[in-house]
This record gives C-alpha cells, sequence and structure tokens, in this order.
C-alpha cells in the first residue's frame, strides 16, 4: 500500500477540510464523463474496467465502506479476505458494466450529505478502533479508515483512469492533497 499522508479529524475545522477534498475528487472522477468521449463509457479499459463500471463501483463502496467503519466503531470489526474483496470486485466490475454513468453521478452527489454528517458525527473517542483494510491486510484505525476508504480509494481510481485514458495522473491540485 502506498504511503497515506492519513490527517488528524479532531476538530470541526479538519474534518470540513477533509469533506472539501473528499468532494473535489468525486467531482473530478465525475467530470470524467465529460473528458471521456461517451462512445467510450462502456468500453472495459483499466484492468477490465469501463468508466460506468468504475463509476457503480465507487458509490456501491462508499456504502461497504461505511458500513466497515460503523462496525468497528460498534467493536464488531469485520475481517473481509481478501479473497471476498476480489469477489465482490469482480461482481461489481460485471455487474456496473453497462450501469448509466448519470445514474451514478446523481447517486454519488446524493450520498455525501449523509456522508459528511457521518463524518462530521464521529466521536474522537472512536478514532482509535481498529479494521482490517482487506485489499493490503493492513490494520487501519477508524480516523485513518475514513480518509482511506472516502477520499484515497477514489484517488486511486482517479488516478489509474486518467493515466489509462493518457492524461496527466490527476487534476489541478490533488496531487499536493493526498
Amino acid at each position: 500500500m502506498t504511503r497515506r499522508d492519513y490527517r488528524f479529524l479532531d476538530d470541526e475545522e479538519d474534518r470540513r477540510q477533509f469533506i472539501a477534498r473528499m468532494r473535489e475528487v468525486r467531482e473530478s472522477f465525475i467530470a470524467m464523463r465529460s473528458i471521456v468521449p461517451e462512445a467510450r463509457w462502456y468500453e472495459p479499459r483499466h484492468e477490465g474496467w469501463s468508466l460506468a463500471a468504475i463509476l457503480g463501483h465507487l458509490q456501491w463502496m462508499d456504502r461497504l465502506h461505511l458500513l466497515q467503519v460503523q462496525l468497528a466503531i460498534w467493536n464488531l470489526p469485520f475481517p473481509f479476505s481478501v479473497r471476498t474483496w476480489e469477489r465482490v470486485t469482480g461482481w461489481q466490475q460485471r455487474l456496473f458494466r453497462r450501469r448509466l454513468t448519470k445514474s451514478s453521478a446523481d447517486g454519488i452527489r446524493a450520498a455525501l450529505p449523509d456522508q459528511e454528517e457521518f463524518i462530521l458525527q464521529l466521536a474522537v473517542d472512536d478514532f482509535s478502533k481498529r479494521l482490517t483494510y482487506a485489499p493490503t491486510g493492513q490494520t487501519l484505525t477508524v480516523e485513518q479508515a475514513v480518509q482511506e476508504f472516502l477520499y484515497f480509494y477514489w484517488l486511486d481510481r482517479l488516478r489509474a483512469l486518467r493515466i489509462a485514458e493518457g492524461l496527466h495522473p490527476t487534476p489541478g491540485d490533488l496531487s499536493r492533497q493526498g
């Protein structure tokens, strides 16, 4: 796993800055619909993912990731295995291959207020609770997992998609934030 610049989310200002970064990477991802020609939205490219599939996958993974964080907060850390992770992502790659990108973009945007409220309401006392990140087997704190799942996971996929499209890895100043 790439070394991450996790930040402390101790106060409302820290959390609002994180939320702004989270929103920015989502909007940059959604903006790929205007960069990738519509005729190629459903064409598998990077590791077999189409733009439509990756948008649907990201929308769905936000739900799964937040559930995993909530379970850790409740002291019920669910250890997804690498095999389970691979099955879920493989299933999503097939299921979302032809998903309407507008539906995914609308769903991603609609979920933001609940995600933001979750972040703003997190108790600092819960930050040190731990969970396992399936793809790497790494143990993360809740504070790190929120950042890994809701920002870095998206940023990594945005970079990969931009490279697959022959573009600079990250737009604007996202590279300085991650």
